[in-house]
């Protein structure tokens, strides 16, 4: 049986394979006059992690999918799914996970003359494939900057803290409120509380919560 043959190995080949078709489609879509990544960088779509339609009104809840959203961004920040276009974090990953891979089961085949099988080969492949894209990505966003941006949508300043600058909140008379983006850029929106029956005073601090249908509204974390 010839290593491509080997089952063992083909899901290793599969990712070296979609490395190929992925520099391919990225050609194509530059050829087309297409600007790369399916046209939205990851870090546009991991910016969308902390825009959750939620319809509670305690703050408790807000602080808790917050902590959960901070989580997942972590997770893809250690990876790099948020320092580089999407395809190209994809072809990156799959580089990974195949050259390690083929590595290991290379290596075992030369040393012991058989090879893992290919879940368990997977399995101890994945973590260090993901930490090497994770590095890989963040040196590509180092070399070519360009790549990252500081635009950010409205959505993804949901679940982020601000402070009341000018007027009272008040429901039908919303409030100018400061937010900072993960890029530490200021916003200023005009929101509305909450609570119907809240009022929140200049210099209280918030929490701005997006609700089903994308409307903004300031939930009070502090007293004015």
């Amino acid at each position: 049986m010839t290593l491509l043959q080997d089952p063992d190995l083909k899901i290793f080949w599969i990712a070296a394979a979609m490395v190929v078709a992925l520099f391919v489609l990225e050609l194509a879509f530059m050829l087309i006059g297409i600007s790369a990544s399916l046209r939205e960088t990851a870090a546009d779509i991991g910016a969308y992690i902390d825009d959750v339609d939620i319809g509670e009104t305690d703050s408790s809840s807000v602080d808790g999918a917050s902590a959960a959203s901070g989580i997942l961004g972590t997770v893809l920040d250690i990876i790099g799914f948020r320092k580089i276009p999407m395809t190209m974090w994809l072809t990156v990953a799959c580089a990974s996970f195949a050259s390690l891979g083929l590595a290991l089961q290379l290596g075992m085949k030369a040393i012991f003359g058989f090879t893992l099988p290919a879940e368990i080969a997977s399995g101890i492949v994945f973590a260090p494939a993901s930490g090497v894209t994770g590095q890989i990505a963040r040196f590509i966003a180092w070399v070519i900057p360009s790549y990252e941006t500081s635009a950010v949508s409205k959505s993804s300043l949901a679940r982020r803290r601000g402070t009341v600058m000018i007027g009272t909140a008040r429901r039908g008379n919303p409030a100018e409120v400061r937010v900072y983006d993960r890029y530490e850029n200021a916003h200023y929106l005009m929101l509305e509380p909450l609570n119907d029956e809240d009022e929140i005073t200049q210099g209280t601090e918030v929490v701005v919560v997006r609700l089903p249908g994308g409307t903004m509204r300031a939930l009070a974390l502090s007293a004015g």
